[in-house]
């Protein structure tokens, strides 16, 4: 009887893949204060530009990290199906 339990390992994928779009969310903003702060001109001169840049960069990096890890997430979630067969390695993926 084949698809006939429900299929764990998808629901805990899917639980994943909402806990990652609330951490992409806090990365993609985490460093917006420190970039006010430079468009403010809260520090200038020295190696500030340099650290400007890098902030700016570093930023972008912890964004697309970030939506890349849902996007992968969402994907895996996408190819489960809902129910699996008795015996199936979904039922005991904790364990394994």
């Amino acid at each position: 009887m084949a698809g006939d339990l429900p299929n764990p390992y998808k629901v805990a994928v899917g639980r994943a893949v909402s806990a990652a779009r609330t951490q992409a969310a806090s990365a993609a903003t985490a460093l917006d204060g420190a970039k006010r702060a430079f468009a403010a001109r809260a520090w200038t001169g020295g190696t500030s530009a340099a650290f400007g840049t890098n902030l700016v960069g570093h930023a972008t990096a912890a964004k697309r990290a970030a939506d890349a890890s849902v996007t992968a997430l969402q994907a895996i979630h996408n190819k489960e199906p809902d129910t699996v067969e008795p015996g199936d390695w979904r039922l005991h993926w904790r364990n394994l």
